[in-house]
């Protein structure tokens, strides 16, 4: 049994290395694999891992409605609760005013970016509930990305039910004429919502662009943007 587990661990952690080579799902193979924290109860569930954005506070900004940034601090990102506050004695400190936007600034372990998030009410979203990672933002279109967590079936404990790990990942968003619009990173997907598609794919194809990169993206949105 312990054969046939550890086989299937290995095809899961193979898969997602295939599937996403990047910082989240490298951090997600660490969890499954590596993880000797405390479980968190949610509800039947004992959950492995961390509700937190790479499972730790960044340094930051962050802004509440009407008021100034308040700059140069640790910021901690829940992402099951989708709340984010200043870390206090390691702990995330909720505000009664509401979080407006917020800046992290991510180690090079994790990409070394600068992510600003913004609330989705921002972009006249009602039903989302939770922070955009604004990617590319413009008069037309704007590229959004959205950090989430989900409870996932432990690869190394498959036989205890009770036993779940926080998965984090990723949805993506356009805004356009005042909506949102969840897509996937599909030439086809993109070019639907878009429009104008055939200067676009010629443009696709002169820069040799793969949609399916976050980076070539960008470069179409802001095509876009400025055409």
């Amino acid at each position: 049994m312990k054969i046939i587990l550890f086989a299937t661990l290995s095809f899961l952690l193979s898969q997602q290395v295939l599937a996403q080579p990047d910082p989240l799902s490298n951090f997600n193979r660490h969890v499954i694999a590596s993880w000797t924290g405390q479980y968190v109860r949610i509800s039947q569930y004992q959950v492995k891992g961390t509700p937190y954005l790479f499972g730790e506070p960044f340094n930051g900004s962050i802004t509440y409605n009407g008021g100034k940034p308040i700059v140069d601090k640790k910021i901690w990102y829940n992402l099951y609760s989708q709340k984010a506050g200043i870390d206090v004695n390691n702990e995330l400190f909720e505000s009664d005013d509401r979080v407006s936007e917020f800046i992290l600034q991510l180690p090079r372990k994790f990409g070394g970016q600068t992510l600003l998030f913004k609330n989705a009410s921002v972009f006249g979203s009602t039903d989302l509930n939770g922070f955009l990672n604004v990617l590319e933002e413009g008069s037309r279109v704007s590229f959004l990305k959205m950090y989430k967590v989900r409870l996932s079936p432990d690869p190394t404990n498959m036989l205890a039910k009770d036993k779940k790990v926080f998965e984090q990942y990723l949805e993506y968003y356009l805004h356009r004429k005042g909506a949102l619009k969840k897509i996937k990173l599909k030439q086809r997907d993109i070019l639907k919502e878009l429009g104008d598609e055939i200067k676009l794919k010629d443009y696709i194809t002169k820069n040799n662009l793969d949609l399916s990169s976050e980076e070539d993206v960008i470069k179409l949105i802001k095509l876009y943007n400025n055409k």
